[in-house]
């Protein structure tokens, strides 16, 4: 028996989280976040990361390569809570399901998502 590697996943660009969709809720704090991920990107800024309709404050996002680009994203949609206090987080996915599972199974973290997997 071997140990698979984990997957390089890199940071996305704005243009890459173009199409994402809602798939689920990662449920953890802020402070398991910027451990694992760093600094969130910040959607209320005048840059290329500024959100179009303003429902989005901060966003994780990062791409994998495999057969196609997936593309997660971690984000907190219409909360108005500090950062620091959100504990329920949306998650948004372009591409491969067992990709996104693969990616929070690595990360030691259970998203529910909206569809099952009867594999």
């Amino acid at each position: 028996m071997f140990a698979r590697a984990m997957k390089e996943f890199i940071k996305a660009d704005p243009k890459d989280v173009n199409h994402t969709s809602f798939v689920g809720y990662l449920q953890c704090d802020y402070e398991l976040l910027f451990n694992s991920f760093s600094f969130p990107n910040d959607r209320t800024r005048d840059d290329e990361w500024r959100s179009g309709d303003q429902k989005t404050r901060f966003e994780w996002a990062f791409k994998i390569k495999g057969k196609k680009l997936t593309v997660i994203t971690i984000y907190d949609y219409k909360d108005p809570r500090p950062l620091e206090d959100i504990d329920m987080w949306h998650v948004g996915l372009k591409g491969d399901q067992k990709e996104l599972e693969t990616f929070f199974r690595e990360q030691h973290l259970f998203v529910m998502t909206t569809t099952f997997n009867t594999d």
